[in-house]
């Protein structure tokens, strides 16, 4: 009898190779699809349906990884997979985002990376080896991935609450301790399900601790509603909110009596141009830039500095770099490979947008000549602090008038802020704009200072000066024992030189 040959299995193709840097969309996303349960040829049409939309994916796990997707699949087990397939160990609190395949298909049908909510994130089930990892987490904020979205929302707007209460009683130490707690909490992958799982982090001891008890038995604070609810803290914010005012003048303000923007017109003191430009434009800059009128505001920079030096690079840093939808103000960096090239460009980029009536506010700082201090933790880059009124997507550039119009009503907005007036029909909006120029070489510590968060700043610096005997700052870093500075083209070479694994832009919302 003749032998029947044995049927061979079809292959299943292979995960298509990774999509080159260059045609890649969202470079600070990188996802890594887990087959587990998933099954290599869904993987492979997965994949190749995120490379056609512009997304990044890697065919092996490796640091760079910002998003793992998984289907079916725990938080434990992911975990688990990584460790046995892809030859890595991660360690709890340093992964990436571990996501579900819900973010996958959501992201594709945006044709971009949506914001990461707590239902994406893949199931935790707690165990005593994980509250045992607790005791692990890193001291400083630089060690630990804080994404946008964390499982312990709750705790963490009362803790910052306390805080902001402590910082405009001017008590440093109380502010950076609820901070500090607050950042650490950001940082867990799992939400806290009792306080026991809390006693071994960082910061949460203490006041901290008694806060984080009362609201998972409670679920509220009664410190913090009592202080919501408090005169003074509700002033200092709605002062403190005001364009140009910081903590020692609103304090001033509130003991002379000032109570709401109408009080404001019988003070006596003489308010500075910087708040005068506040309060006329307290009720457009009180309101939330968007990501879409931040992206117009940056097309408008561009298009304006490029008049004047073609080639100019800029960069939106701040919130929106770290993946926020909405924020406060936009921060541009500006820098040009030829050094001369910025020379003037910032004055002349201003003068310009004066023409057009496009500027209701505007302060130039000059670069000072004390440069790269190897001590000072000072800023001093050619920055210009504005007020931009920014044309509505649908109207033309024709601000001046109702700019002009804007101006001579000073007296009115600043007795009545808060009452209609007849701008309510313009067609544009007032928008806080930081531009700043920087050379090429502290380009990129000014883009790690830049983007923040503010508290992620203040501990890198920490552990850069406490750890590495290092002094950083927005022009450079300081090797203090060798007296020389350390020189960097990107944000990968300034955590190189500090000995810490690279955290992208969405990581460092501590």
């Amino acid at each position: 009898m003749s032998c029947v040959p044995i049927k061979k299995r079809k292959k299943e193709a292979a995960v298509p190779s990774n999509l080159p840097a260059s045609e890649c969309l969202f470079p600070d996303v990188r996802l890594f699809l887990v087959e587990r349960r998933m099954g290599s040829a869904r993987r492979n049409f997965l994949t190749s349906l995120a490379q056609r939309k512009g997304f990044c994916v890697m065919s092996l796990y490796s640091d760079v990884v910002t998003h793992v997707v998984a289907e079916q699949n725990s938080h434990s087990d992911v975990l688990a997979w990584i460790e046995k397939h892809e030859g890595q160990c991660v360690p709890s609190v340093n992964v990436p985002h571990l996501l579900d395949v819900s973010w996958f298909t959501e992201s594709m049908s945006s044709g971009r990376p949506v914001n990461v909510e707590p239902r994406h994130n893949l199931k935790v089930v707690l165990s005593a080896a994980t509250e045992v990892r607790c005791s692990q987490m890193p001291t400083y904020a630089c060690h630990r991935r804080t994404p946008l979205n964390h499982h312990n929302q709750t705790i963490t707007n009362a803790l910052e609450i306390l805080a902001r209460s402590a910082f405009f009683q001017e008590s440093d130490v109380r502010y950076l301790g609820f901070t500090r707690a607050a950042s650490t909490l950001k940082a867990l992958p799992y939400k806290l399900q009792s306080v026991n799982q809390a006693k071994d982090l960082p910061w949460c001891g203490g006041h901290c601790m008694i806060v984080i008890q009362e609201i998972l038995e409670h679920g509220m604070c009664r410190e913090v509603e009592v202080i919501k609810n408090n005169e003074h803290y509700q002033t200092m914010e709605l002062l403190t909110g005001i364009y140009g005012v910081g903590v020692r003048t609103a304090q001033r303000w509130f003991k002379e009596g000032i109570r709401n923007l109408s009080d404001l017109k019988t003070m006596e003191c003489k308010l500075t141009a910087e708040q005068v430009s506040g309060l006329r434009h307290c009720k457009d800059l009180q309101q939330q830039v968007t990501l879409e009128e931040a992206e117009r505001v940056g097309q408008l920079v561009k298009d304006t500095l490029q008049r004047f030096v073609p080639d100019v690079h800029i960069t939106m840093t701040g919130g929106f770099r770290r993946g926020k939808e909405v924020g406060h103000d936009v921060d541009f960096l500006i820098t040009h490979p030829n050094e001369n090239a910025l020379s003037g460009l910032l004055e002349d980029a201003v003068g310009w947008l004066e023409t057009q009536g496009l500027l209701l506010y505007h302060h130039l700082k000059k670069r000072k000549p004390a440069l790269r201090s190897a001590s000072s933790s000072m800023d001093s880059h050619e920055t210009c602090y504005a007020i931009v009124a920014l044309p509505s997507s649908s109207s033309p550039w024709n601000t001046d008038i109702e700019v002009k119009k804007c101006n001579s009503e000073d007296a009115e907005r600043i007795a009545h802020p808060e009452s209609p007036n007849s701008l309510n029909s313009r067609t544009w909006k007032a928008v806080r704009v930081d531009l700043v120029v920087t050379p090429q070489a502290e380009h990129a510590y000014a883009l790690l200072g830049w983007t923040g968060s503010k508290h992620f700043e203040r501990e890198l610096r920490r552990y850069s000066l406490r750890e590495k005997k290092l002094s950083l700052n927005s022009h450079g870093l300081y090797d203090l024992e060798k007296s020389c500075f350390l020189p960097a083209q990107t944000e990968e070479e300034i955590f190189l030189h500090l000995g810490l694994q690279y955290l992208p832009p969405s990581d460092r919302n501590a």
